[in-house]
């Protein structure tokens, strides 16, 4: 179901895989905006729940439904929204987050000529029950070199110019966990942020968010560190930090002979730091003594 309405300024787009359960407090998120000139893409990314006729609860005319046939992945789902979408501006939702009110309208006002891309707070409750406040430390501008650092801005604490997605490449498909950042660290030289010092968007990590697969977000991390190792080799303490915390996540899983080239790379870049010759020497003397526990019960003292 696909309804017809005057041009929107900006597309809201709203990726979901068998979330019916919390769905509609994200819809009912947008439809309360106080400002009006937008509509919501909701890409159902081949959900086998009640997704549809959710969505079919809601007879305002500015949402529009897409449906993949089969699961293609969160990114794949934010694509189709982006392709299809008719405003100028990209306004960024998950299924398992809400807006406040007052969001597109005070994001909005701050895009004048030059700026890419709005941003503002936002607080994730973590599955401990505490209240996770982002960015940590906001900034503006060219923001290059902090998502060489990391990933300080969640997709769904932004609006985007629509254009930025054509020129520059839209979310990488191959990448199952932290697109979003993925994404900044091709398009933000190109870019100029500003924030809002509010928080306007509030969300949970749930059981079944991507957020939750600490599996998958290891091996998205590692993929691209190796697909952007250039960019990050340009900041040696940077890229440092990276190849150690991947390979020393891995070696604390037992998987030395996968860590010990990212343990390496870590002591190559940055030889005078101890923590990364201790964790070379570690995962060394586990590969000799073939008993891979060895790194976790000595690292987690």
């Amino acid at each position: 179901m696909i309804f017809e309405t005057n041009q929107p300024l900006v597309s809201v787009v709203l990726p979901t895989y068998n979330r019916a359960y919390i769905l509609s407090k994200a819809i009912e998120s947008v439809l309360a905006q106080t400002y009006t000139n937008w509509e919501l893409i909701i890409v159902d990314d081949g959900s086998t729940d009640t997704t549809r006729e959710i969505i079919a609860g809601f007879s305002n005319p500015r949402i529009r439904y897409i449906k993949h046939e089969a699961n293609k992945g969160l990114a794949a789902a934010r694509n189709t929204g982006i392709r299809n979408a008719r405003g100028k501006y990209i306004a960024n939702l998950d299924s398992d987050d809400v807006w406040m009110p007052k969001k597109l309208e005070k994001e909005m006002r701050r895009f004048t000529p030059g700026i890419d891309v709005v941003y503002s707070g936002y607080d994730r409750t973590l599955p401990n029950g505490r209240t996770l406040h982002l960015p940590h430390h906001p900034k503006e501008g060219n923001l290059k070199n902090d998502f060489l650092e990391s990933n300080i801005i969640g997709m769904v604490m932004s609006t985007v110019r629509k254009e930025i997605f054509f020129k520059y490449g839209m979310f990488d498909e191959s990448v199952q966990a932290l697109q979003d950042w993925e994404l900044w660290l091709r398009v933000a030289p190109h870019c100029q942020f500003v924030f809002v010092p509010e928080v306007l968007v509030t969300g949970s990590i749930l059981q079944d968010s991507i957020a939750s697969d600490h599996t998958k977000r290891l091996r998205s991390r590692e993929q691209i560190f190796s697909k952007h190792e250039q960019l990050f080799c340009a900041v040696p303490a940077v890229y440092a930090k990276h190849a150690y915390s991947i390979g020393h996540a891995y070696a604390l899983r037992g998987n030395i002979p996968h860590a010990l080239p990212y343990l390496k790379k870590a002591y190559r870049s940055q030889p005078f730091r101890m923590r990364y010759l201790a964790a070379c020497i570690l995962a060394w003397i586990t590969v000799v003594l073939r008993r891979p526990n060895i790194y976790k019960q000595i690292a987690a003292r």
